[in-house]
């Protein structure tokens, strides 16, 4: 019974992790639970001696779960086999006191070999999953299930073997409180990287985005998307900031390096015969508007020099976005400004029109504010071309905005035609 349990689990890790984890290799695996028949008979003492069980209140927040509903979690600190068996409440805090003892006073602790070495992504959409990881990485449950904060993590374990509780033995009565218990304990060598955002600037855009890191670039990316970035080494020391981004067996023992003894990585927590399960509540990731802007002609009125070099700048409030090519213009040479009459934002009468063609995409939420514009400069006096950018406030329903914006000193002087276009975001699009 042991046996085919464990190979179940197996397969699931194979897959990408226990409780409806998506597999590893798509990187989006997503913390949930799984039903299972095997394991625990769960025998009540009442059921045992013939007595009937008096009637448990009923659930006013909650369903009862009679097939155990198994979560694996990373191992909280602290924790070690004697905490097996014992119950916790819906929150996966364990119970105080004699309610704190273990259910399975009979149960031994048996201990499976592990060899095995895997990576994984894990995406949260529902506080019972998240509540479960929360206390091993220091996070209040409170800030970050429903409200305003949104977690990943991705997660490099080594285990060496497994502990369980003998949960086919007798179980005592569970005391009212009690939803959940302590069944298995991983030992081994783990490295996670738990990533968080607001959930303004960490939507689904953002998370897709940022299960396509295949390599490098990730401080930059949570940096450019005011993520931040918490790690968890447990005798798994990456040997460079890439190291989270190995794949195979292979690829994870040459890109760690593992030191000390095994320690708890993970845990599974099974749901108690009858208890009253809270329902998770629902975490919501935003879909943000793509916003497509493009930067059509620039009319310049005062040139400077006749070579120049213009890049892009956009920003999302006061955050910074990094553009895949903020390259408007390398070394554009044969500038002319005096072909067609006109009025330049500082008063120049005459300039001459060029074709941009620049255009990216940016994911944005309503309420927050684009900016973007240009800058650059006029060869080979090095002339400034200076900053000049539009803004525009993010609404539920956006027309189409066509306009212009522009600047000079007394070298350059420029208008730059713009276009701002809304669509709603399609998570097949992710560039």
């Amino acid at each position: 019974m042991h046996h085919k349990l464990a190979t179940c689990f197996r397969m699931c890790l194979a897959l990408g992790g226990v409780g409806g984890l998506v597999g590893a290799a798509n990187l989006g695996c997503v913390a949930g639970e799984v039903s299972s028949t095997a394991g625990s008979s769960n025998r009540t003492e009442e059921e045992d001696g013939g007595a009937e069980e008096a009637p448990r209140d009923p659930c006013v927040d909650g369903s009862r779960s009679f097939t155990p509903i198994a979560i694996e979690a990373a191992a909280p600190e602290g924790i070690d086999v004697r905490h097996l068996g014992r119950p916790l409440d819906a929150n996966f805090a364990f119970l105080s006191g004699p309610d704190g003892e273990t259910l399975f006073p009979e149960g031994d602790v048996f201990t499976s070999p592990a060899d095995t070495i895997y990576h994984r992504a894990v995406e949260f959409d529902n506080s019972r999953s998240f509540s479960a990881h929360a206390s091993a990485w220091g996070i209040t449950v409170g800030g970050g299930t429903g409200g305003s904060r949104r977690y990943v993590a991705y997660q490099a374990v080594q285990t060496r073997d497994v502990r369980s509780i003998e949960d086919t033995t007798q179980i005592r009565t569970a005391p009212k409180q009690a939803v959940w218990y302590l069944s298995k304990i991983h030992y081994g060598h783990s490295y996670d990287l738990v990533i968080s955002g607001e959930a303004n600037s960490f939507h689904v855009s953002v998370k897709a985005s940022f299960f396509g890191l295949f390599g490098g670039g990730m401080k930059a990316f949570a940096e450019s998307h005011s993520l931040d970035v918490r790690a968890i080494g447990r005798g798994l020391k990456p040997k460079s900031d890439d190291a989270i981004f190995a794949r195979s067996e292979d690829e994870i023992r040459e890109a760690y390096t593992l030191s000390g003894d095994p320690v708890p990585i993970l845990v599974e927590y099974r749901s108690i015969p009858a208890a009253c399960i809270p329902g998770g509540e629902p975490i919501e990731w935003k879909n943000p508007l793509r916003a497509q802007i493009d930067f059509k002609e620039i009319d310049i009125y005062r040139r400077g020099d006749r070579t120049w070099n213009l890049d892009a700048r956009c920003r999302v409030n006061e955050r910074e976005v990094r553009l895949n090519d903020p390259i408007v213009w390398a070394s554009k040479g044969s500038i002319c400004d005096n072909r067609v009459s006109g009025r330049g934002p500082q008063g120049d009468g005459n300039y001459c029109r060029f074709d941009l063609g620049w255009s990216t995409v940016i994911d944005v939420i309503p309420g927050e504010i684009i900016r973007c514009g240009v800058e650059g400069r006029a060869l080979p006096d090095d002339d400034a071309v200076d900053y000049a950018e539009f803004e525009y406030t993010v609404m539920e329903e956006n027309e189409p905005v066509s306009d212009r914006v522009g600047t000079g000193n007394s070298h350059t002087e420029y208008w730059m035609n713009y276009d701002i276009n809304f669509v709603p975001y399609e998570q097949n699009n992710v560039e």
